[in-house]
């Protein structure tokens, strides 16, 4: 009796090991589709935007990593997408992108999903350099500006032609003016506003208060681009794509901060930082690249 006991007790633990066995063999797992071109062919220096849906299987969704090579990536937009945690993870999908800039050699990216129970899948997009194919013509300035107590040099940029103007030049050709360079000691922050933007209104200089007209809403957008990347750029591929420019200042700047910017007319730009004295007396230096 004990001898059939004890061979029962073997039998339902096996039993049960493969019961669990199957049981993991047949768990589903997150299922990752791309919905966007998962074979590009782009000129050099280029924006490419990967978009994705990710659904879940039996468990919620968790991670998002895309790689570059074994690498993973910080977008344009400075998204860390190193086992980026899924918002809403309750959720049953991830629908997302990823817009990220292109050099001047064919790479691929890896975009891998996870889930709870670590089940995960994979899908691979190749991206291709078109030798024969480049963008629009674009212009290239260097400027030097100085911040709203600098007698020297003015803080007023006509950034479609690189023109710096002192504030009375500027006022009369208040046209012409995309944005204004101030420097806030309060907050020790390097500033370019739109003549619209509080900061130029009565925040830290009055200028376009009053006799400004018109007041150019120019638009801002921080980027994580390099200062190599921007150096790179001969033509508007990758300024053209740039998109949601949305903010009328951009502030907190730093040397090899690139920026971008759209004027009223509709022109698209980047702006570099090459040189900045801390100081409301002192002067930024900058490299700007705009489409003609």
């Amino acid at each position: 009796m004990k001898k059939l006991t004890y061979f029962l007790g073997i039998g339902l633990i096996g039993m049960t090991f493969l019961l669990n066995s199957c049981s993991n063999d047949d768990a589903i797992g997150p299922d990752l589709t791309i919905t966007s071109e998962e074979d590009l062919t782009v000129p050099a220096n280029s924006l490419v935007t990967i978009e994705w849906r990710a659904d879940a299987g039996d468990a919620k969704l968790e991670f998002f990593t895309i790689k570059e090579g074994n690498i993973p990536i910080v977008d344009f937009n400075d998204v860390n997408w190193n086992n980026y945690e899924i918002p809403n993870a309750e959720n049953e999908n991830f629908i997302g992108s990823a817009t990220v800039v292109i050099g001047e050699e064919n790479t691929s990216f890896t975009l891998t999903v996870t889930d709870k129970d670590g089940l995960t899948d994979q899908q691979i997009v190749s991206v291709a350099i078109d030798v024969t194919a480049t963008g629009n013509p674009i212009n290239e300035y260097t400027a030097v500006l100085g911040a709203q107590d600098n007698a020297t040099y003015g803080s007023s940029l006509d950034a479609d032609a690189g023109q710096v103007y002192l504030l009375g030049p500027a006022r009369t050709n208040a046209g012409l003016i995309d944005m204004i360079y101030v420097y806030d000691d309060g907050t020790s922050a390097a500033i370019f506003a739109a003549p619209t933007d509080n900061v130029v209104n009565g925040g830290v200089v009055s200028w376009c208060s009053s006799n400004w007209d018109p007041k150019n809403d120019t638009r801002f957008k921080e980027t994580s681009m390099t200062a190599g990347e921007f150096d790179a750029i001969e033509h508007d591929g990758i300024i053209a794509a740039i998109t949601d420019i949305n903010a009328t200042k951009i502030s907190g700047l730093s040397v090899n901060d690139v920026f971008a910017f759209e004027t009223v007319e509709g022109n698209k730009g980047l702006i570099k930082v090459s040189a900045l004295e801390a100081g409301e007396t002192e002067t930024i230096t900058i490299a700007i690249k705009v489409q003609q």
